[in-house]
């Protein structure tokens, strides 16, 4: 299963270099590749509002997840792979990251602020995080109703951490639990990405 992770244009795409080298430090199934970051002419010819990223002030998560699919059309990424877009555009809901099927964005800045560590480990650990929420089908569209976002936070990688200093505790415990692991055989998630 292949991993596309790239960047806006504004974004250090060193970081982004240094977050595929910490994935592809694990062996197993997912392979993580870097896409060369598209330029601000490529994203403003289909997004208009990228022509002048620092005026922008958020975005929605639809407008995140249709830079996602400009990223794909551009690097002709086929539809089976993972794209991952690191960004320091916040998105309107103010949340670390989310998903769309197999697109996934992830808000690259402020993680000194929040875990003390370099923002390659939080931006790392929110790449896992996607791919596992994505394969075991998490509803985040309702964070209320579904059983496995854990509000208040457990400890566990689908905590919401409506808190962000939250994401602390989730990070320290690097854990699952019993209710989001039986999630995961319910679902037939391979063991290989579980480990």
């Amino acid at each position: 299963m292949r991993v596309h992770i790239t960047a806006t244009p504004e974004f250090q795409i060193d970081t982004v270099k240094e977050v595929a080298l910490i994935l592809n430090e694990t062996s197993g199934i997912l392979e993580f590749m870097i896409s060369e970051p598209l330029e601000v002419r490529q994203f403003s010819a289909i997004h208009k509002q990228m022509s002048d990223i620092a005026a922008i002030d958020s975005l929605s998560f639809e407008e995140l997840f249709a830079l996602c699919n400009t990223v794909r059309l551009f690097g002709k990424i086929p539809d089976e792979d993972f794209v991952v877009l690191v960004t320091s555009i916040k998105n309107s809901e103010d949340w670390f990251s989310a998903f769309d099927g197999k697109n996934i964005f992830i808000h690259g800045v402020d993680w000194e602020y929040y875990t003390k560590k370099d923002a390659k480990y939080g931006i790392a650990y929110q790449v896992v995080e996607n791919i596992f929420q994505t394969l075991i089908e998490l509803n985040i569209d309702d964070p209320q109703k579904e059983p496995n976002i854990h509000e208040p936070s457990i400890g566990c990688i689908n905590d919401h951490c409506r808190e962000k200093f939250d994401v602390m505790l989730k990070f320290r415990t690097a854990d699952i639990c019993e209710s989001c692991l039986r999630r995961v055989k319910d679902k037939k998630v391979d063991t290989h990405i579980v480990d």
